[in-house]
């Protein structure tokens, strides 16, 4: 079943998102973040155990970074992340919302 674990918003004129993360975050084993169906930048995932501005670092698959496009959800599983934000390589022209959904880990 899937869970609304929040959105992620980059304001107009910004390059860093909100976050996403904490104890929900922690419940789900997959998650699934949609793109906003527009983008200005190229948009890049980081990952935090906490929410420390500077402990966030890029989320990479197979040595490259981890890209959200624009109309296209992207899903990862297996998500050991305490907190996400999605990083713009240019300011946006609008403001840019990204729903991320989780599937829950089965209970015990």
């Amino acid at each position: 079943m899937g869970v609304f674990l929040g959105n992620m918003v980059i304001a107009n004129g910004g390059t860093v998102s909100s976050t996403v993360g904490g104890r929900l975050l922690r419940t789900v084993r997959s998650i699934a973040i949609h793109g906003p169906s527009a983008l200005t930048g190229t948009a890049t995932l980081q990952a935090a155990d906490d929410v420390a501005e500077s402990a966030f670092i890029p989320v990479q698959s197979g040595g490259s970074d981890v890209t959200i496009t624009a109309v296209k959800t992207l899903t990862l599983t297996e998500t050991p992340f305490g907190t996400l934000r999605i990083v713009s390589g240019s300011a946006e022209g609008a403001e840019r919302t990204f729903p991320v959904w989780g599937e829950e880990k089965a209970h015990q």
